[in-house]
């Protein structure tokens, strides 16, 4: 098994006293799996909840504009 799959096993099992550790992890693993350099790219973020998505997207480079309606 893969160690980044151990890591999310692990995250997980604290997901419910500790969620922030599990969602940035798995924020960072969807970047990771993207097809494209983020650098520079421009990005909205419909829905985007507490950020984790949009802050792993701004770590990789892109221009992120995170909504969340209300």
């Amino acid at each position: 098994m893969p160690s980044s799959t151990l890591e999310g096993l692990r995250l997980f099992r604290r997901e419910r006293v500790d969620p922030e550790p599990y969602y940035r992890f798995l924020a960072q693993q969807i970047v990771e799996q993207l097809p494209f350099d983020l650098a520079g790219a421009r990005v909205l973020d419909l829905g985007a909840g507490p950020g984790y998505l949009a802050r792993a997207l701004q770590d990789e480079g892109a221009f992120v504009a995170a909504l969340e309606p209300a």
